[in-house]
């Protein structure tokens, strides 16, 4: 069956999550099931949405859908690069490399690298998940930026609309 569609055993709105891997992946099996809304890292990126835009529009898009159409469900995907292709995740690694470099005595824990960042990157650090925000602070890549640790951008998303 449809899980788009399957909403009538339930008594509230549901939304499916789903991540189908890279962007062209993504993006094929989309143009296959015309999901209610599809985040593309690629896209992203280059649109330069930022994770708080991208999370108002999915709740605008779900309000709409409630209230002019009677729909109850629907499926969002996402390909898995969204979170790294989001500009502020780029400058939230950049920012956080030139802390390193400049101030790494301050850069002890979580909270103390919070405080030296932007607001705007300070609103973005908070809403990553903490092993996410700990691996940023903590561990380098091979190129000496901060590594991102793989994420489960579906759950993730999920959680941030919920």
């Amino acid at each position: 069956g449809n899980i788009a569609l399957s909403r009538e055993s339930l008594d509230r709105d549901i939304y499916h999550f789903v991540a189908c891997g890279s962007s062209p992946l993504t993006l094929e099996v989309a143009m296959q099931i015309h999901p209610t809304l599809c985040f593309i890292g690629v896209d992203v990126a280059q649109r330069g949405l930022s994770l708080q835009e991208i999370v108002d529009e999915i709740c605008d898009v779900i309000v709409d859908r409630h209230h002019k159409h009677g729909l109850h469900s629907g499926v969002v995907m996402v390909s898995d690069d969204f979170f790294e292709l989001l500009s502020e995740m780029r400058q939230l690694q950049q920012a956080i490399h030139r802390l390193r470099s400049e101030k790494p005595a301050d850069m002890r824990s979580e909270e103390s690298a919070q405080q030296l960042l932007q607001p705007d990157l300070q609103a973005f650090f908070t809403m990553m998940p903490a092993d996410v925000r700990s691996a940023l602070v903590f561990r380098t890549g091979i190129d000496g930026m901060p590594m991102l640790k793989p994420q489960e951008a579906e759950r993730e998303l999920g959680a941030l609309v919920a």
